[in-house]
């Protein structure tokens, strides 16, 4: 009887025990998805625009949207955009496999492939990470990058600034190039 006692209280002193180490495990498991930021939305296969007044929007399409509202970010995933005037005239279109979004200034980071086209300027430039200032129609990379105009013509380079609005697009270092005439 004696054995059966002491049996069964080690049984429940090792229960207990895990019981307590579980409990442990959990307690820091919920500190460890407590520091995981989780978006308050998610969308899948939609239409994002940002625009504001005076600047021609950007009409997005993405294969994920997430917002997290403490953030005032917004994170697209797989995306493709376009941007025309009022004429319906297409300013500028690209992708790239993820971009995140400023809720309030709608600055961004594309990030991976990244594509733009611009046809009013007769280019395309081609990066990995691009910062986009959206107030002022400014992007810049200092990153390797591929622009190509003018059909023929190509500079491979590192770091670029490219000011849509006046048209003025600068290199930091030209790795090679061709151009012709």
């Amino acid at each position: 009887m004696k054995k059966k006692i002491v049996l069964c209280l080690i049984l429940i002193i090792i229960l207990f025990t895990s019981l307590s180490c579980g409990s442990k495990d959990i307690a820091e498991e919920n500190i460890d998805i407590g520091e995981i930021e989780h978006p308050d939305l998610i969308f899948e296969d939609v239409n994002y625009t940002i625009g504001e007044s005076g600047i021609f929007p950007i009409f997005i399409k993405a294969k994920f949207i997430k917002i997290y509202q403490e953030k005032e970010l917004t994170v697209l995933e797989g995306i493709s955009f376009i941007q025309e005037d009022d004429n319906k005239s297409v300013i500028m279109t690209g992708s790239c496999d993820e971009a995140r979004i400023e809720n309030e200034s709608y600055n961004a980071t594309l990030i991976g492939e990244v594509i733009l086209n611009r046809p009013l300027d007769k280019l395309t430039i081609k990066s990995d990470n691009l910062e986009f200032d959206y107030q002022n129609q400014i992007i810049k990379t200092d990153k390797d990058v591929i622009l190509k105009y003018n059909e023929g013509n190509e500079i491979d380079g590192t770091g670029l600034t490219c000011d849509f609005l006046n048209s003025i697009y600068e290199f930091d270092r030209i790795n090679k190039g061709t151009i012709m005439q």
